[in-house]
This record gives C-alpha cells, sequence and structure tokens, in this order.
C-alpha cells in the first residue's frame, strides 16, 4: 500500500509493508500514517498511461472498455497508435509493425495481469499480422527466385 506520513522533510509518500507494531520495529519510533492512498488514485498517476494505453486497445481490438476506464480512452503521449485489429484495411508491408505493437501490448497485459481474454486477443491479432507478413515475405522470396530463373543465361557458345 501507499500512504501519506508527515515525516522531518515534511509531508511524503511511503510505502506500507504492513499496518501495526511488529516484533522488528522495538525502540523505533514510528510515524502515524496521515492517509492511505486509494488504488485508483495510484493506477490513474502511476500506471495509468500504459493502462490508458492498454484500455484503446482493448477497443481497437473489439473487445469491452475493461475496469479500468477512461471517458476518451487515446493514446497517451509516448505510445504507438494501434493499427487496424485487422489486415484488410492496410498494406501487408505493415504486417512486422503492426505485430509487434500489438505483441507489445499482449506482453503488457500478460504481465500487468490483465483480463485474459484481453491478453489472448491482443496475443491473438500479434500472430495474424506476423502471419501475413511471413506469407507476404515467402512470395517476395518466389518471386525473386522466378525472376532469377527467368534471366536468360549470360553463357554464349562460342
Amino acid at each position: 500500500m501507499w500512504a501519506y506520513a508527515n515525516t522531518p522533510d515534511g509531508m511524503k509518500t511511503v510505502v506500507v509493508g504492513a499496518l501495526g507494531r511488529s516484533p522488528g520495529s522495538r525502540g523505533v519510533q514510528l510515524k502515524p500514517l496521515a492517509r492511505l492512498i486509494p488504488q485508483s488514485q495510484i493506477d490513474r498517476e502511476v500506471a495509468g498511461p500504459i493502462l490508458q494505453w492498454l484500455e484503446a486497445g482493448r477497443i481497437a481490438a473489439g473487445l469491452a472498455v475493461g475496469s479500468f476506464s477512461f471517458s476518451r480512452p487515446s493514446i497517451p503521449a509516448g505510445f504507438e497508435p494501434f493499427p487496424p485489429a485487422t489486415a484488410s484495411e492496410v498494406p501487408a508491408s505493415t504486417a512486422e509493425s503492426n505485430g509487434a505493437i500489438w505483441w507489445k501490448a499482449h506482453k503488457k497485459a500478460m504481465e500487468l495481469g490483465r483480463d485474459p481474454v484481453e491478453v489472448d486477443r491482443f496475443k491473438q491479432i500479434a500472430d495474424e499480422w506476423y502471419a501475413i507478413r511471413t506469407k507476404a515475405n515467402k512470395q517476395e522470396q518466389d518471386a525473386a527466385k522466378a525472376k532469377a530463373l527467368a534471366k536468360p543465361s549470360e553463357f554464349t557458345p562460342q
């Protein structure tokens, strides 16, 4: 938990490990807490931007807005906007970068213990983008091979 406590340097935020007096605190003067900081305030101030970004991802992925809702989930400064959840709207050349954004969201949602449906959906979208990238790369390689085979031979008989 986080709280405010009056310290010799004034009111400061503190991390609360336990409430009450432990055996290890004997002989130590404990300071009273001025007030606890609610988890919702911590979420908004400390983790707010990443949670706001993930909420925008939920909307982009077609999921319902989660429990940490914003009046207008937008992309916070320093975060990439979410590409479409399906590839039908953009060229395959963007598949690598689009998949990377969704993969980052998947990893962050998993790390924060977010809704399993969200975690799975973000991974599914990333995998779909990566499959498009792989298919486009294979098509490019096949086209390059076909072009190389179609070139006239540089060997001329004498």
